[in-house]
Order: C-alpha cells, then sequence, then structure tokens
C-alpha cells in the first residue's frame, strides 16, 4: 500500500500511514493498493503548549528581598516562547513570600514557598527559600568631626539589614584609620597622633562604612600661675609666669600672650605681661585667662608698710569653687569665692562665669 498526502506543504505521511504535521491548514491524505485508493482529510492546527518550565529552579533569597521568576513554554512542533507576562503566578506560602503578575517574588519571612506558574491546564514551578537578613550598609557617626591634638573621638557604627532593620555593630565591627599616622583607632574609640586628616572605616564582612576625622593642632587645656604665693611691700611689683597644658600633653611658657586681668584694679593692677602691682589695701582676684584664679590680700605688716599676699582661693583667705565644662571650641568656667575678713566674718562673696578661649584671643566673662 503506498501513502500519499496531496500537500506536503501541510503535513507529510510515511509508509506505514503515519502524518506529519509541516504547517496549519488541510491536506489530504491518500492509500492506494493496486487500482483501488481511498482517502482522508487532516487538518493541521496551531501548536499547542505542552510544559511550562520556571527559572530558576532553586533560589534562596534574604528576608527583605526580591526574586525575578521567568517562565518559558514549550510547544508541540518542538518551539518555545516566554510567558512570564502570560501565565498566572502564584506562591504556595504567602505568609513566605509573595509574587506580582510579572514574576517577582518578594519575602516575608523565613522558610520556603513554591512558586507556580499556570496557563490553562498546564503549569510549571519552582522553589524559594527565605533566609535570614543580611547586612546590606553600614553607617558611621558623628559625620565629619574635629579633635584637638592629643583629644579622642568615640565613633559609633550602625548596620542596615535587608529587611531595612538595623543594629549598632560598633564593638563587632573592624575598626581602621587611614593613614595610621594621623589617628589610631580600636573598638571605635579614635586617639589623635598627628594634626592632619584621615579616614575613620568600620567593616563587616564585605561591608564597611567610613567617615573623615580631622586632627587639629593642640589646644590649652590648662594654665597654672607661679609663683601660688607672694608677698611684697605696697607701691612694689611681682612678676607673674604663666604655664599652658595643652591637649596633647605638652607645656608652653604663655606669660606673654594670656589675658591677664585683675577683679579689684584700684586695689592691685597688673599688665598684660602679668607684672602685678600692689596700689591699696584690700583685696582682689587676680585672673589669667579664665583657667587658672588667685586671689590678693593686702594687710598691714608695720607703720610703714603694706603687705601684698597672693594666694590660691583655695587658701583659708578665700574659700570658693572653680568649675570647668567643655563648651564649643574652649571651656566654659563657673567660680565662686567667699572672702572671710580677719575674724572669719563674710566680707565679699564673688562668682563669675567665663567662656576661656585659645591663649591671645581674648576671654567672655561675666560676673557678679
Amino acid at each position: 500500500m503506498t501513502w500519499t498526502s496531496l500537500a506536503t506543504s501541510v503535513a507529510t505521511v510515511g509508509n506505514g500511514g503515519l502524518a506529519t504535521s509541516v504547517a496549519q491548514g488541510t491536506a489530504t491524505i491518500t492509500a492506494t493498493a493496486g487500482t483501488i485508493s481511498g482517502s482522508a482529510t487532516l487538518t493541521v492546527t496551531a501548536p499547542t503548549l505542552t510544559s511550562i518550565s520556571v527559572t530558576p529552579q532553586t533560589s534562596s533569597i534574604a528576608l527583605g528581598g526580591n526574586q525575578p521568576f521567568a517562565a518559558t513554554g514549550t510547544y508541540s512542533d518542538g518551539t518555545k516562547q516566554t510567558l512570564t507576562g502570560t501565565v498566572t503566578w502564584s506562591s504556595s506560602a504567602t505568609n513566605i513570600a509573595t509574587i506580582g503578575s510579572g514574576g517577582l517574588a518578594t519575602s516575608a519571612a523565613q522558610g520556603t514557598a513554591t512558586i507556580a506558574a499556570t496557563l490553562g491546564p498546564i503549569n510549571g514551578s519552582a522553589t524559594l527559600t527565605v533566609t535570614a537578613p543580611v547586612l546590606t550598609s553600614i553607617s558611621v557617626t558623628p559625620g565629619a568631626p574635629s579633635i584637638s591634638l592629643g583629644g579622642t573621638q568615640q565613633f559609633r557604627a550602625t548596620g542596615t539589614y535587608s529587611d531595612n532593620s538595623t543594629q549598632d555593630l560598633t564593638s563587632s565591627v573592624t575598626w581602621n584609620s587611614l593613614p595610621s599616622g594621623v589617628a589610631t583607632v580600636s573598638a571605635g574609640l579614635a586617639g589623635s597622633v598627628a594634626v592632619g586628616t584621615t579616614s575613620i572605616t568600620a567593616t563587616s564582612g564585605t561591608i564597611s562604612g567610613s567617615v573623615t576625622l580631622t586632627v587639629t593642632p593642640a589646644v590649652v587645656t590648662a594654665i597654672s600661675v607661679t609663683p601660688s604665693v607672694a608677698s611684697i611691700a605696697a607701691g612694689t611689683s611681682q612678676q607673674f609666669a604663666a604655664t599652658g597644658t595643652y591637649s596633647d600633653g605638652s607645656t608652653n611658657d604663655l606669660t606673654q600672650t594670656a589675658n591677664w586681668s585683675s577683679s579689684a584694679s584700684g586695689i592691685a593692677s597688673v599688665t598684660a605681661a602679668g607684672l602685678a602691682s600692689g596700689l591699696a589695701q584690700g583685696s582682689s582676684i587676680m585672673t589669667c585667662g579664665c583657667w587658672s584664679s588667685f586671689g590678693i590680700g593686702i594687710a598691714h605688716r608695720g607703720p610703714a608698710e603694706l603687705g601684698l599676699d597672693l594666694r590660691q582661693p583655695r587658701e583659708p583667705v578665700f574659700r570658693g569653687r572653680h568649675d570647668s565644662t567643655a563648651a564649643g571650641d574652649g571651656h566654659l568656667h563657673r567660680r565662686q569665692y567667699t572672702r572671710l575678713d580677719r575674724r572669719g566674718h563674710l566680707e565679699h562673696r564673688q562668682s563669675d562665669r567665663c567662656q576661656s578661649e585659645c591663649p591671645g584671643s581674648g576671654n567672655r566673662c561675666s560676673r557678679r
């Protein structure tokens, strides 16, 4: 028996009678044996979907992350077609992950969900695992600090995770300073080494964050005045010296640059170079800058002699308090002095509030 197709462009047929589609259309299939034949009509329709594959087949994302999926259809004629925007997407566990019409899955909680793509009776699926949130960035605060040479600066590292949660990582990150010749850093505490700028970096795994630290020249943190106790005759003078201690521990003679003052210039005066002169009986508080102060008491030493008694406020003649706190570029000082007469009775009380600055830049003081 001989098999033939009258439209081989639509379908062909083999000797066993198996017709194979070639294109859409209609073909007449004929079987002939000798002079006898018979025929049938074969209609070839459009190819039909036979399977759907979802990719990636297995994926894992951190909580807070997303995963795009793609759907590919295989048809009866062996062709393939992208069906990502055509299929219906679904998740077997929406409490773990949801998925939109475009195939983008969004994590909701840790766990595993099956992601399915369906078109008609045909479907395909993939597995999505949601893991614990991962670190995505580190921020270091304060942002761009500046400290004086000899000072320190505490930094804080805050980690932001894939689920937008945050955590203090100051004690767990690795700290680094580049260049290390300007400042060192350990557990977030930076210590100045030299004047300049350095990058302070906090690192955890492959994630890091950094800020710039500026180290400025050392500043005066205290002034000591010598001598601390002196006695002179009225009409004579006493030279005082001021020594500044800086933030880096160094010292320097500030006698010629400090701001000298007397609380009672009619009793005792002091020059810009620290030379004090006794003018009349009484008491005065001598001040060098706003860091150090001392009292001057003038008492009778004889019929023709006046004594100038210079002492720190903590001595019995002056009872006082001196508090200092950081304030901007200098120090805020609050001092209170109580002066007693020779019998121990209250004679004078004074307090002042000062903003101290670098030597030579002046002071801002209010006294009451």
